[in-house]
Parts: structure tokens; sequence; C-alpha cells
């Protein structure tokens, strides 16, 4: 485990962290008694065979599937009974191959029934990841006032540097969400999605700046990145690609106090 849970009444609701090559767990979210210990519900953020969202798998890919766990940390409502869940990407991480599909329900905020574990909506963030870039930080639970109404939303950033946020009950968003096109894949067997969902609330850049530090600085840069894929949402390539913001953020999942840097792990 890489956070600690949430509690409901007498239940702890818990993920798991896992490798992110091929030896990766299942995904799934449960809930156990703290009382007894007894496992009360679980449901499987990668779904098992025959399980909703598996049609949006390739026969077979499941069997060889991990990840779409949670290891951001939940947000819960109790008042509605709701636990919010973002999940992981699937795994292997930046190659896709062996799981064609868009990959239910990896790269999602589940909404779910926090004394039973059923599913009432889900947002996919990013489908068929190609770019580690899964929700990388727990829900946040707030209110917000449109036309003079106040509507309880849970918020979510993503590692691209986006905002979402929707209506804790209907999974309706309350920002637009533009649907873009993105480019294929050139690596073999790969079936990048052809198109991705985005925000219209960016909170990072969306393009890479070259410095301008200095003439040779400049040129040094310009002359590394020349050849590399700068599209939005392009995939890995043979030739190389550079996407902005990077797999650390965008948002994250923390940062280290005294330098306020997601990526400083020393």
């Amino acid at each position: 485990m890489s956070v600690p849970g949430v509690i409901f009444e007498d239940l702890i609701v818990l993920g798991f962290s896992t490798d992110e090559g091929d030896r990766a767990h299942a995904g799934s979210v449960r809930a156990y008694s703290a009382i007894t210990g007894d496992l009360v519900w679980q449901f499987n953020s990668l779904p098992r065979p025959g399980e909703m969202g598996s049609e949006t798998w390739a026969d077979g890919a499941l069997e060889r599937a991990g990840g779409a766990n949670n290891w951001t940390g939940m947000a819960l409502d109790a008042e509605r009974e709701l636990v919010f869940v973002p999940t992981g990407s699937a795994t292997p991480d930046f190659y896709g191959a062996s799981r064609p599909g868009d990959n239910l329900f990896a790269n999602c905020l589940l909404a779910l029934d926090a004394r039973t574990g059923e599913l009432r909506w889900y947002f996919q963030a990013v489908r068929h990841d190609l770019w580690d870039r899964d929700l990388p930080s727990p829900p946040t639970l707030v209110e917000m006032e449109r036309s003079g109404v106040v509507i309880d939303a849970v918020a979510v950033t993503t590692k691209s540097g986006h905002l979402f946020v929707f209506d804790r009950d209907t999974g309706e968003s309350l920002y637009d969400i533009a649907e873009v096109s993105a480019p294929p894949s050139d690596l073999p067997g790969e079936q990048a999605s052809p198109t991705q969902p985005m925000s219209s609330v960016a909170f990072t850049r969306q393009s890479f700046e070259t410095t301008r530090r200095s003439r040779e600085a400049t040129d040094f840069v310009e002359n590394l990145i020349r050849d590399l894929d700068q599209r939005p949402w392009a995939t890995p390539s043979v030739a190389g690609t550079l996407f902005y913001p990077a797999y650390d953020g965008g948002a994250e999942w923390g940062a280290r106090p005294s330098t306020r840097m997601a990526t400083d792990s020393s």
C-alpha cells in the first residue's frame, strides 16, 4: 500500500500499489470489516472476463494485464455514502500492444457505493494509456455555485495539467470536455486510441518551450528535439517523442516540503 484507505462506518476501504510492468497485479478496491477483518465487498477496477468494462479489452488481453489499481488515495462523501476512487494506468506502461482497447477502468475516477461497492458512475481521463498519465492525486470534494445554485462536486487533477470537476451525484462534468483527435502509433502491434478527452481547464503549460537562457543553450535544445514528435497526445515512437507535461506532472501525488518539488525524492 502507498496510501491509507478511508473509513466508512465500520468499513475500511483500501486500494494497493503494484508493479507497473508485466508482473503487475490486477487492480481492485476492497472494503473490509474493521471489526472482524472480513472482506465485505470488492470492485474489480481491472475487470475480470465477463464483468462490466471487460468489453473494452480485446479477447485474451485481461489475462495478461495488470494495474488500474488505486495508489493515490480516495475521497469519501459519508452523507451520500459515496467513495471516489482514482485509478492507475493499465500495464505495461508505454506500450499497449498486449492490451488493445480503451482499457476500462484504468485512468478513471470511480464513484462507488461505500456500503456495497456498486459502481454509480465513472469517467475515464485517458483511453488506452501509453504515457503513464494515470490520475496522480486524491480527489477533492468541493462546492461550486452555478446560476445561484450550489453544487456538491468532486475535482480531480491530471498529470497532463488539467482539472476535471463533476457533480458528485450524476457524474456530469461542470466544465466543458472536448473530444480531441490523437495521432496513431507507428510501433508494431500498437493501436492507440483515435481520440482523447480534454478538459477546458488547464493549470500548466500545454506545450514545450525552448530555453532562452543563452544562444548556446537554445541551439543545444533545439537540435536535441528537432526530430521528436511534439504533437499533443503523440505516442511513444521509433523516432522519439517529446510529450509535455511529462508523466511526473502536471499534478502529482505529493511533494518534498523543503523544495516543493513533486519529483524530488532525495
